[in-house]
C-alpha cells in the first residue's frame, strides 16, 4: 500500500489541472496574488497579500476544507499552468527571501486522500488506474478551492474591501473553520 500512495503522491505532484471559475480571476486571484510568474519584490511592495496566484489558490483550498464548503465548477474554467510539484518551490537564486514549502504539498495530498472517495486497495490491486484516483484527488482539490473562493466573493459582496486589512485573510479563515 506504501508503493500505491507514494505513485498516487508522485503522479498528483506532475499534475497541472488546478482549476477554478473564471469568474475569481480578477476580483479574487489578481487582486491578491501576483498572476503569471514571481518576482524578486517582497509581497508588501507589490501590494498582494499573497506572492504567487497558487497561494491563494491553497487560502482557498483550505478555507473551503475547514469550512465543509465543496462546490462543483460551473461557467467558465481556467486553471494555473503549472504542475503542483512546483506549487511553493523556487530558485533561491532569483527570490532571495523566500522559502520553498513542499511540507504544503503534502497536507494538501494528506487532506485529498482524507476527503476524496477512491478505493485505494483497487488501485493497489490494479483494478483501478492511479490516474483515474488522482483525477479523483484533483477534482475534489479543484471543488474545496471553488468553495473557499465562493466564500471570499461572499464576503467581498457585502464589504468590498473586507480582505484589505492586515489580518483580514487568517481572520476570516478563524471566522469560517467548522472543527
Amino acid at each position: 500500500m506504501k508503493n500505491t500512495i507514494d505513485n498516487i503522491y508522485d503522479i498528483w505532484l506532475e499534475c497541472m489541472n488546478s482549476n477554478f471559475e473564471e469568474r475569481f480571476l480578477e476580483p479574487i486571484i489578481k487582486r491578491y496574488s501576483y498572476w503569471h510568474g514571481g518576482t524578486s519584490d517582497s509581497v508588501e511592495s507589490k501590494g498582494r497579500s499573497f506572492n504567487a496566484a497558487y497561494e491563494v489558490y491553497i487560502y482557498a483550498f483550505f478555507l473551503g476544507l475547514y469550512a465543509n464548503e465543496r462546490r462543483p465548477l460551473d461557467g467558465k474554467k481556467r486553471h494555473f499552468s503549472m504542475e503542483m510539484k512546483r506549487w511553493g518551490n523556487v530558485s533561491e537564486d532569483r527570490f532571495k527571501n523566500r522559502k520553498a514549502y513542499p511540507i504544503i504539498q503534502k497536507y494538501v495530498f494528506a487532506a485529498l486522500i482524507a476527503k476524496t472517495e477512491i478505493d485505494l486497495l483497487a488501485i493497489d490491486r490494479g483494478d483501478l488506474s492511479i490516474d483515474s484516483g488522482v483525477n479523483e484527488l484533483m477534482k475534489t482539490l479543484c471543488e474545496y478551492a471553488n468553495g473557499g473562493f465562493y466564500l471570499m466573493a461572499d464576503k467581498m459582496e457585502n464589504v468590498p474591501d473586507y480582505f484589505d486589512g492586515n489580518s483580514a485573510f487568517i481572520d476570516f479563515l478563524h471566522q469560517n473553520i467548522n472543527i
